[in-house]
């Protein structure tokens, strides 16, 4: 029997299966997509080699490492994009903030001739035609 076979032709399973699997969960937990690059491009290795060999075996776990890679990737992009708009509304909530805001102007009322006395109502000079458009509701028609 040579060094690389088991008895009865059993499989075997294939290491970059193996890694695969391994590197796609260290870096769910761990380092993120530094491993889990890797871990994808190992688990394509490895079921590329299962479906050529049939002595190979571990597409199983090649799967399962593909899955848990794509999963973290996916994450890690989702992570990225809301960290970016995040960030972007408040820096535009911090330009707005730091733009000071255009003070109100009150336009106070012209008077002709002298001001009303505190605690007296302005009325509106007669000249003004206030009563014509009173006693004609919709002069458009």
């Amino acid at each position: 029997m040579a060094a690389g076979e088991q008895a009865g032709g059993a499989q075997r399973t294939s290491g970059l299966a193996v890694a695969s699997l391994v590197l796609s969960c260290i870096a769910f937990v761990f380092a993120g997509p530094i491993c889990s690059v890797p871990g994808v491009i190992c688990g394509h290795l490895a079921r590329s080699e299962c479906r050529r060999d049939a002595r190979v075996g571990g597409g199983e776990l090649a799967l399962a490492g593909l899955v848990v890679g794509y999963i973290n990737i996916a994450l890690w992009v989702l992570g990225v994009v809301a960290v970016v708009l995040i960030l972007g509304f408040v820096l535009l909530l911090g330009v707005a903030a730091d733009r000071p805001a255009e003070p109100v102007r009150l336009q106070r009322p012209v008077y002709r001739g002298r001001p009303p006395a505190p605690g007296r109502r302005f009325r509106l000079p007669s000249s003004v035609g206030l009563r014509a458009a009173a006693a004609d509701p919709c002069p458009c028609l």
